[in-house]
């Protein structure tokens, strides 16, 4: 998934609980092209507090996901990652 496509979704994506559906499935995208999954968790985990945790607590399950969720990376080396300012 390329990066505009990324920030993109990001945007469309609210801070509450029914967007978990869309956000999952852009995790899902964006780890199936092998994108930034750390830095768009990161930016979720800060832009998206309240849908943070629904999030997290869905994927947990996976080995991948579960270790994705404590890695820490610095917020702004995420956006400027992707672009953002």
């Amino acid at each position: 998934m390329e990066k505009y496509l990324i920030v993109k979704e990001l945007d469309l994506i609210g801070d509450n609980l029914a967007s978990l559906n869309k956000c999952v499935d852009m995790i899902y995208n964006i780890q199936r092209s092998h994108g930034p999954l750390v830095e768009v968790v990161t930016i979720l985990k800060y832009e998206k507090p309240k849908l943070f945790p629904f999030l997290k607590s869905r994927l947990e399950s996976n080995p991948v996901f579960k270790m994705l969720f404590e890695v820490s990376f610095e917020y702004q080396q995420a956006k400027k990652s992707l672009g953002l300012r």
